[in-house]
């Protein structure tokens, strides 16, 4: 990639979008909607609007080229732009450290990360993207194809001194 791509609008879109998706179809808001049928149709426009919002900024298409690019004609194992996002929202709620010490890190993913069996002959490949957490922002560094990581491991971190002592300082106290 030659430019890193700014990810910070777009999923905060998608993690509403998300959200209201979630309390249409959940049951714990069906009463809530049946005194409320008005806030029903305010709640489905709005994550209407908001899928238009983020599926057509410039970033996401750029997000959809980069990975285009990266997998070619590749049918296995491909990455989706909402896989990016959910990434990130996976890698919050792990490191559970304050943005202003997040600053530098780096960390490459893939999504299908996963155990082969030994009869499995080949070298099994799948889209790799990178993050960079830098000024309150997520960027898009890289995208690739490459081996499939073991199972259980979909995140490699790169952490900067100042994020290793949050972390040593959330486990001091839990």
């Amino acid at each position: 990639m030659e430019k890193a791509i700014n990810l910070s609008g777009i999923t905060r879109d998608y993690y509403r979008h998300v959200t209201l998706r979630h309390n249409l179809n959940s049951t714990a808001y069906s009463a809530y909607y049946k005194l409320n049928p008005d806030r029903r149709e305010r709640d489905e426009k709005e994550s209407e609007d908001l899928y238009r919002k983020y599926h057509d900024s410039a970033a996401y298409k750029k997000i959809s080229e980069a990975l285009e690019k990266a997998q070619g004609r590749c049918k296995e194992r491909t990455v989706e732009p909402e896989d990016i996002f959910k990434a990130i929202k996976d890698i919050e709620e792990e490191l559970k450290i304050p943005k202003c010490r997040m600053n530098g890190i780096t960390v490459d993913v893939d999504v299908f990360a996963q155990k082969f069996p030994n009869a499995y002959k080949y070298v099994a490949m799948s889209t790799h993207f990178s993050l960079k957490f830098k000024s309150g922002k997520y960027y898009l560094t890289d995208v690739f194809r490459g081996a499939c990581r073991t199972s259980g491991n979909p995140y490699k971190l790169e952490l900067t001194p100042e994020s290793i002592e949050a972390l040593v300082d959330r486990f001091k106290e839990f």
